[in-house]
């Protein structure tokens, strides 16, 4: 299992932004049991590259963030997690 929390920079008001919630994440996993959020992950991941970048945001939530499948990313999206926690087990992967 692999946690990160992470916070390394402020949002320019420029940027567009993907709020993995808006694409249906929950975040309420809690280590035991709770939603897979890889397909919202990935919609928003999706919708930032279709738009030829932006900000991915992970917002804090009650619980973890869960990634059961594979989530690929590419250099055009940036990630900025508001203090939420992400959790890759080992049958998942974030590329």
């Amino acid at each position: 299992m692999a946690l990160t929390k992470v916070f390394n920079r402020m949002i320019t008001g420029s940027e567009v932004v993907f709020n993995i919630a808006d694409y249906g994440a929950v975040g309420d996993h809690d280590g035991t049991s709770g939603t897979d959020d890889t397909t919202a992950i990935q919609s928003a991941v999706t919708a930032a590259q279709n738009a030829g970048g932006g900000t991915v945001i992970i917002p804090q939530s009650s619980g973890y963030y869960r990634i059961d499948g594979t989530v690929t990313s590419d250099s055009t999206v940036n990630w900025f997690f508001e203090g939420g926690i992400v959790n890759v087990p080992s049958t998942g992967s974030l590329t």
